[in-house]
């Protein structure tokens, strides 16, 4: 990704506190027979009210109970140990990603080598307990709801683009409209952090739902891999190289650029792996290809304004316009796609067309 993100805490994180209290006091710890007084406080209030409203598909206490008594009487005390463990890697969202020793990522087919029945049940709870439990008023109520929590990171994250890409914007914090967010960590993947919010991400509908998909950051063809962790402290610096070159003798015209007159270099020390699959993931590359072959609304554009624009009005040489236009952008990086622009100019001058 382009930079990372200020993680903004919210009520909703007791989400994930609640579900812990279950994990670890209900489930690794289970009695002769489930009942509500296994469960915290503030969890039982919550429990009690969706029982007493309920008017569909049980998605709490039933499914409680249903892994308590999987928990009892098919696991070891050695496996439910694990469990709790295995909880406590998955919500260590930072430590996933940068490969920390020590933990590893658990996925519901990890769990199922263990117990088929038990990764169903799971999987099916912790999918609920995001998609249909979280939007419940005895929840809500408590905890607010996920556009509250937009609103706040938005007021907190003022750059107004899509980390994911530099391409889309997102909306603002008073916009109606809510911003997607994606499970960074594919919560039909990986067990026990659906809830999390460190594993979500506000992103833009096209990286979301064209790109990112269910596909996983931290695997490829079954390998581990490293991948940016969006709310990384200190950040990150991408380095964006556009280099151009005819293809088959043909005569390279920057202005009626091909995808195979481009070559992006995307690169930052040490984070080669991130790179790689951020790139994969997101289709970077193609997508960044795509403003450099755009005309009126692209890179074309950016060319015409320091070969003919800029100097006719002001009565400047190229050079000078290029380098005005480079030292506005770097400024503001993220603004009107100038993260590309600069090097999208720079290479159109190493490659003589700007002199």
């Amino acid at each position: 990704m382009l930079f990372t993100y200020i993680y903004v805490p919210h009520p909703l994180e007791r989400l994930n506190v609640w579900l812990e209290s279950v994990v670890k006091g209900v489930w690794c710890k289970p009695q002769p027979q489930c009942h509500l007084g296994l469960i915290d406080g503030e969890f039982r209030e919550v429990v009690i009210e969706i029982q007493k409203n309920a008017t569909s598909k049980d998605y709490l206490w039933g499914p409680i109970c249903r892994i308590h008594d999987i928990c009892r009487d098919q696991l070891s005390a050695a496996q439910r140990e694990g469990l709790a463990k295995w909880f406590d890697d998955n919500n260590d969202i930072e430590g996933l990603c940068i490969g920390k020793r020590g933990i590893s990522p658990i996925t519901y087919a990890t769990v199922a080598e263990m117990n088929l029945q038990l990764a169903q049940e799971l999987r099916e709870f912790c999918t609920n307990l995001w998609s249909e439990v979280r939007n419940r008023k005895p929840v809500t109520d408590r905890l607010g709801t996920l556009h509250e929590h937009f609103r706040e990171w938005r007021l907190v994250n003022r750059k107004a683009i899509c980390s994911f890409c530099g391409l889309a914007r997102i909306e603002d914090a008073f916009s109606s409209i809510q911003e997607d967010y994606d499970h960074y960590l594919p919560k039909g993947v990986y067990a026990f952090n659906a809830v999390s919010l460190k594993n979500l991400v506000p992103i833009c509908d096209k990286c979301n739902k064209k790109y990112k998909l269910q596909q996983d950051p931290l695997h490829k063809n079954g390998a581990r891999r490293k991948a940016f962790y969006p709310y990384a402290v200190p950040g990150h610096v991408i380095n964006v190289k556009i280099t151009f070159s005819a293809v088959d003798g043909a005569r390279l015209d920057l202005l009626n650029l091909l995808y195979d007159n481009i070559e992006i270099e995307l690169t930052a020390p040490g984070l080669e792996d991130e790179i790689r699959g951020w790139k994969e993931i997101y289709k970077i590359e193609e997508r960044y290809k795509g403003v450099c072959c755009e005309n009126e609304s692209g890179a074309a554009y950016w060319l015409q304004q320091v070969l003919g624009e800029i100097p006719m009005s002001l009565g400047w040489s190229p050079m000078e316009a290029l380098q005005r236009v480079i030292r506005v952008a770097s400024a503001s990086p993220w603004a009107e796609t100038n993260f590309l622009k600069i090097p999208f100019l720079e290479g159109c001058q190493k490659a003589g067309f700007i002199r």
